[in-house]
């Protein structure tokens, strides 16, 4: 009898490891990493940067022009908002900067010095632009408005004692290209930009402004087209970021 309990227990010990290693075993939970943060969602930021133009005077009565380059620093802010299908990204964008962009020239009547300052610039534009991951190529285009200042002081002994200014809102359009970097390794949420714009304020949409005392001939248009570049950054309010979630 002894004999065979021996053995029957013996027969148990080695049977139950191999039985134990049959049961199911329960994975521990594992968390899922949540999708990565895409371009979906309104922005907000701000942008510095450098313009060069050209302004064409023309007098109206005569034909004849005057030209002169312009140059100046812009800097002001951004809102935005984007919508991500895939890789493509599409958005609209407005910002307003102040600006300090100005020339000299003869005007055409070459008895007086003409002036022009772009004191605040401005758009409205589409963004049309294809996505790597953390880097946006884009293009965008759209509306562009400016205040312009305009001025002329006479030259010769005649003219001397003359000086004249005219300011007035002007539009016109503006397209470029840019590139944007999320910075999320340093500040969640954060982009980096740098883009360049060419805009053109039509001379149609900018009354003509009097550099003389009432003589027809003394008035002139200006035509004030040039390019910009500037460096921005913007804060991504990520409204539709999808939720850490756990997996078993």
């Amino acid at each position: 009898m002894k004999k065979i309990l021996l053995a029957a227990s013996l027969t148990a010990m080695i049977s139950a490891p191999a039985l134990a290693a049959d049961l199911p075993v329960k994975a521990a939970p594992r968390a899922v990493a949540p999708a990565p943060i895409g371009w979906t969602g309104f922005y907000i930021g701000g942008v510095v940067g450098g313009a060069r133009g050209n302004v064409v005077l023309t007098d109206i009565p005569t034909g004849a022009t005057s030209t002169h380059d312009t140059t100046g620093a812009l800097g002001g802010g951004t809102l935005g908002f984007n919508w991500q299908w895939g890789s493509w990204v599409v958005g609209v964008e407005g910002d307003w900067s102040w600006s300090d962009i100005s020339g000299t020239t003869r005007c055409p009547n070459v008895a007086f010095q003409c002036s022009s300052e772009m004191n605040w610039f401005a758009t409205a534009r589409g963004r049309l632009g294809y996505s790597t991951g953390p880097i946006l190529f884009y293009g965008t285009g759209g509306w562009a408005w400016a205040e312009q200042r305009y001025g002329a002081e006479g030259l010769t002994i005649a003219t001397a004692p003359f000086t004249g200014f005219t300011t007035r809102t002007v539009d016109g359009w503006v397209a470029g290209a840019g590139i944007e970097s999320k910075l999320d390794f340093w500040i969640p949420n954060l982009s980096a930009k740098v883009e360049w714009l060419h805009y053109d304020f039509d001379p149609g949409t900018n009354e003509p402004f009097l550099i003389g005392v009432g003589a027809p001939s003394n008035l002139v248009t200006g035509h004030h087209r040039g390019e910009l570049v500037r460096v921005g950054l913007n804060y991504r309010f990520n409204l539709w970021t999808p939720a850490v979630v756990a997996s078993y």
